[in-house]
């Protein structure tokens, strides 16, 4: 008798395993309100690279939006005479480098009077009547 009561156990437990199992692949096939359809998760990760790739093309974009700066230059003429923005401003450093050897160049400011054909500079914030450049 003891044989067929735990054969008995044997049997409900082995039909509750097969039961819950069942159930299990029930919920599994049965879409769910919270999940979607396996489809629509295969669509997105199909579009998913595709918004990554043109994020990247995106990307060069933007570094090419911004605008690099113009090159500048500037000439002035007087009295039937042209001289150019960076002559001037090269010969000013020039002259201050060859009267101060030991001095650095930080800032260079010029005012230029064409009437004079000269420019004054000043050079780290100090000035001098010898800081001038004839044009």
């Amino acid at each position: 008798m003891e044989s067929n009561k735990s054969a008995e156990k044997k049997t409900v437990k082995t039909e509750e395993v097969k039961e819950a199992v069942s159930t299990a692949e029930k919920k599994k096939a049965a879409p769910s309100r919270t999940r979607k359809a396996p489809e629509t998760q295969e669509a997105k990760k199909e579009t998913a690279p595709k918004k990554e790739t043109e994020k990247k093309a995106a990307a060069p974009r933007k570094t090419a939006a911004k605008k690099a700066e113009p090159k500048a230059e500037f000439f002035i003429e007087y009295a039937g005479r042209q001289i150019s923005g960076k002559e001037i401003l090269e010969a000013a450093k020039k002259d201050y480098l060859s009267k101060n050897k030991d001095t650095a160049v930080k800032t260079l400011e010029l005012y230029i009077k064409p009437e004079e054909h000269t420019a004054y500079y000043t050079v780290n914030g100090e000035g001098s009547d010898e800081y001038k450049v004839e044009l």
